[in-house]
């Protein structure tokens, strides 16, 4: 019992040092420096997208591709208003995986990722379309076999004749078809896990590159900023350099 109690007390003390150590260096005075979002008087954060020209909210869709034209787009805008656009469109995964395993890309097109998706979409199709087919077969097989038992037992053969290994054809077939549809759903789920991943991070280096905040800004935190008297609303952001 004291063995098991001096043990939580050392797992204790590591955790709150962690906690420590995390706090000291989001709020060390020499690595932070807080930017203030605007924000309204009706309460509500304004969006960065608004006001903006169609030219770079078309680029920011592609920022791996359209860098050069993001740069050139921002490249009067304050430092805060860069990390504020940056936090606007930065992609998540976890939704998108999600949305994933229900299936057809669904979750990588809301993510924004064109292709992912659309490959999403063609395996799960021909996953299910493949499993559908399989299992016609089997079922036409399971179907016909009573009535080719009777064909034979009333013509004296044993089983073994032409529609017994058509028989076995089709249903070998309809598992195969149907064994070949579960792989594909299966691969579908795996493929739909690691891409919102790898597109995440594809996106928001890009953009991050192409705001010229890669190399400058290693974390971003955020702090509500309520004040009722003022009618004044917004997030204080904490950038980590």
């Amino acid at each position: 019992m004291k063995k098991i109690i001096s043990i939580l007390s050392v797992l204790t003390l590591a955790v709150f040092a962690g906690f420590a150590q995390n706090a000291s260096d989001l709020f060390a005075p020499t690595e932070t420096v807080p930017v203030t979002i605007s924000s309204t008087a009706s309460g509500s954060a304004e969006s960065v997208t608004e006001g903006l020209p169609e030219e770079l909210l078309d680029a920011l869709k592609k920022p791996w591709v359209n860098g050069d034209v993001i740069s050139n787009l921002t490249a009067g805008f304050t430092l805060n208003e860069k990390t504020s656009l940056y936090n606007e469109f930065e992609k998540s995964k976890g939704k998108a995986i999600g949305l994933n395993w229900l299936g057809f890309g669904i979750g990588s097109f809301t993510q924004g990722d064109g292709l992912g998706g659309g490959l999403g979409l063609t395996f799960d199709l021909l996953g299910y379309g493949s499993m559908l087919v399989g299992t016609g077969f089997f079922v036409v097989g399971v179907v016909i076999l009573p009535w080719l038992a009777i064909a034979d037992g009333i013509g004296g053969g044993d089983g073994s004749g032409e529609g017994s290994q058509e028989l076995e054809s089709i249903l070998n077939t309809g598992v195969g078809l149907f064994a070949a549809g579960c792989i594909l759903w299966l691969g579908n789920r795996i493929f739909g896990t690691i891409r919102p991943i790898t597109f995440q991070k594809k996106y928001n280096n890009s953009l991050k590159s192409a705001l010229g905040l890669d190399g400058i800004i290693e974390d971003l935190s955020f702090v509500p900023i309520v004040n009722p008297v003022e009618s004044q609303y917004g997030l204080l952001t904490h950038i980590t350099f």
